[in-house]
Parts: C-alpha cells; sequence; structure tokens
C-alpha cells in the first residue's frame, strides 16, 4: 500500500506574533522598510527546486530581502549550505528572490534568474533582472545577460535543443527570448506564460495566448456581451500556443476550460515524454494536452487548486504532484499509463511538530533507500520562515 511520511527542515526558524504581522500590513511596508527589518531579513521563502542527479544535491532558489537567495539541501546528510549570493560582487540591492527558474543545461551548470519584490514608482533605480549561470563543481556564478532593463524575471523556460532562455518579468510584465549562442535577446508576440514557463522535449515553449481566444460554444454573442459586462468576466478562453523561433506561434483551436467563468492558466508543466504535456492550473487541475493535436483532457483534480510542483518517475511512469493555498496542501503520485492516482491526496504537513505547509511553490523529485523523496518549496507564509518539505513516499 502506497505511504507518505512527510519531514520539515529549517534553513531559518523564525516566527512572528499575529499582532506583529497585521501592524506590518497596517502600516503599510514597502521594500525599504521590510528589507531594513532585520527579522523580515530572515523570512526566507523556497519559491524554486531542482534535484542535480550529477551531485545528487537539492539547489533551492529562496525569496529573501536579504538576497540570501541561493541554498542547496544534502537529502543524505539533511543539510542546508548557503552558496553565499548575498556576499558575491555580482549581487545588487534589489536581488531578492530567484523565482521558478532553475533549469539544468547539458554541461552539467544551472541556470537561474532574478526576480524582485519593490515597485518601480518607488525604485526607478533599479536595474533589471539577470541570468546566471552556475557552475557547481565549484559553485562559481556567471552573469549571461540582463535580458530587459528595470524588469524583474519572474520564471524561465530553457529550449536545450536551440540554447534559448525564455522569461516572463515583473513589474512591467516584459517576455522574452534570450540565445546563448548569439548573446542576442528578442521581445515576443506572445507573453511567455505558466507561473513556471516550460519547453517540451523538442524545444517548444508552450503557453496561453494574451491575444486570441474562443468564444463560450452555444451562447450568441449578444449573450456574451450581456455577460462580460454585468458579471465582468472574460467571455473568451484562452487559446493554447506552441511556439520555436523555426517555426514561429502554432496556435491550437482549444484551450483550458474555463472554471466558474473564469481561465485557468498554467501553473507548471512537464513533457514525460508519451505524445502529451502535462499542465497543472490555478486551479488545481491536471491535464493531458496531447503536443499535436491540442486535444486536452482532464487527468485529476485538487481540491485545494495551484497546481505548482510536477516531477515525473520515467522508470515506473508516475507523475508525482504537489500542490494547494492556504494549508489545502497536498502531494499526490498518478499513474499515467493508468491515469489514476496513487494512494490518494497526502498533507504536506509534520505530524511531529505540528507545522504544515501554506502554500506549494515548487517540487522536486529524488529517490534513496527504496523511497521516492519528494521535496516540496513553501512559500508566502505571512508569520514564520518557509519550510523545506521532505515527502518521502513507499510505492
Amino acid at each position: 500500500m502506497a505511504s507518505c511520511k512527510v519531514k520539515s527542515y529549517r534553513f531559518q526558524d523564525i516566527r512572528m506574533p499575529l499582532k506583529t504581522v497585521m501592524a506590518i500590513k497596517e502600516a503599510g511596508w514597502d521594500f525599504d522598510e521590510f528589507a531594513a527589518d532585520p527579522e523580515i531579513r530572515d523570512m526566507i521563502s523556497f519559491v524554486s527546486l531542482h534535484y542535480h542527479e550529477p551531485n545528487g544535491i537539492v539547489y533551492c532558489g529562496l525569496t529573501s530581502y536579504a538576497a540570501q537567495i541561493l541554498i542547496t539541501f544534502d537529502p543524505d546528510t539533511k543539510k542546508f549550505t548557503d552558496l553565499e549570493f548575498q556576499n558575491n560582487d555580482l549581487a545588487e540591492p534589489f536581488d531578492t528572490k530567484i523565482h521558478r527558474s532553475l533549469e539544468p543545461d547539458d554541461d552539467g551548470t544551472i541556470l537561474f534568474a532574478i526576480a524582485g519584490l519593490h515597485t518601480i514608482k518607488n525604485h526607478p533605480e533599479a536595474r533589471g533582472g539577470r541570468i546566471f549561470r552556475l557552475y557547481p563543481d565549484t559553485n562559481k556564478i556567471e552573469v549571461l545577460v540582463r535580458p530587459v532593463p528595470r524588469d524583474y524575471i519572474q520564471t524561465i523556460a530553457f529550449d536545450r535543443k536551440r540554447k534559448i532562455v525564455y522569461g516572463n518579468c515583473h513589474p512591467i510584465l516584459n517576455s522574452f527570448g534570450f540565445d546563448l549562442k548569439t548573446s542576442e535577446v528578442f521581445q515576443m508576440t506572445e507573453s511567455v506564460s505558466g507561473h513556471k514557463a516550460r519547453c517540451d522535449n523538442e524545444g517548444n515553449l508552450w503557453g496561453t495566448s494574451d491575444t486570441r481566444t474562443i468564444p463560450i460554444p452555444y451562447v450568441g454573442a449578444e449573450d456574451l456581451e450581456i455577460m462580460r459586462e454585468r458579471f465582468k468576466v472574460p467571455v473568451g478562453t484562452p487559446l493554447l500556443y506552441r511556439y520555436n523561433p523555426d517555426d514561429g506561434y502554432h496556435y491550437f483551436k482549444d484551450g483550458l476550460p474555463l472554471i466558474n467563468g473564469r481561465p485557468q492558466y498554467i501553473s507548471n508543466s512537464l513533457d514525460v515524454g508519451d505524445g502529451g504535456i502535462y499542465m497543472g492550473t490555478t486551479h488545481g487541475r491536471l491535464y493531458r494536452v496531447d503536443k499535436r493535436t491540442g486535444a486536452v483532457r482532464q487527468m485529476c483534480d485538487h481540491i485545494g487548486g495551484r497546481l505548482e510542483g510536477i516531477a515525473y518517475d520515467p522508470e515506473r511512469g508516475l507523475l508525482f504532484l504537489g500542490g494547494g493555498s492556504l494549508y489545502l496542501t497536498n502531494v499526490f503520485v498518478f499513474d499515467v499509463e493508468k491515469k489514476k492516482l496513487v494512494g490518494g491526496f497526502w498533507p504536506v504537513a509534520d505530524t511531529e511538530t505540528g507545522d504544515r505547509c501554506i502554500i506549494v511553490h515548487a517540487l522536486c523529485l529524488t529517490k534513496r533507500n527504496g523511497s521516492y523523496l519528494a521535496y516540496i518549496g513553501e512559500t508566502d507564509n505571512p508569520n514564520r520562515a518557509g519550510y523545506l518539505w521532505e515527502c518521502e513516499i513507499k510505492i
């Protein structure tokens, strides 16, 4: 029988009283106040995870007002190591997050990008996020490019075949491509969508269009207009697109279904090699999208929403998934061939400490001693630092 044992690991162990949390909210603190407070500077979140097969280490991208944003975790010793990005000469004042952007290259290095938490109104001097290359053997960090001045990078996807990095940004909301071979940056016609952007195994970037939709079927134009004006909701489904520089954009005739009249967006996705790309959505659905036809088929539904974490074991055809918000957080397993859940939904909760993950933000997977170890990153806990959660799953 499938089982799951969950344990939390703490890089920073700090909690704040509710009165303090509410007082800060009422005071309307901005970036400068948060960055100056010694306790807030330790209130980290785990927002990117990557298990690096060559050295058996989990790389963790953090949110930190102290720019302490890159650490590792050893699944064997259960120890964290700070790679001390904050003390590197490359660090800049507004480098606050490595957000959904750890991508391995074929040469054993890891690409990552920098996100921020400031507003452009208050800090027009912020120069913009950069893309870096990390050399795990030496922990050397190399700057590759600042693709969009003033804008910071929320996520990247990597086309290994063509050596192109795609990204979307905040707070100005640019989208870009960066060619590693030529060092050229180019703008995208469509937004690079997805909380975690992804390319499939052939290097195609997938996303939801912000320029093309299909109307709700069997509803007249006047009724759609009334619905749009009365309920203030979109009345079309954004089309799915597939893109690469050789073939351009290919738009499919379908998209992710509307939920309660509102669009779903991609939280994360993964190509497992069976002809489809599996997409977790902002509403907690898991879909399989046929890469040739774009046909969308729902696989399962997580009631907690935000299906952010996804990893795959090709030997057994198992997808490992993590999702949920506001403590309705779970880890679960889906059998790709049998198209069913294995073992149900397990809470991301440490039974020894009584703590539970508030929001699942990332997941990576490895194996140890006959068990799967799914690591989950926690974000946006208002009263304590986020944890790294180890979910030991036996199947």
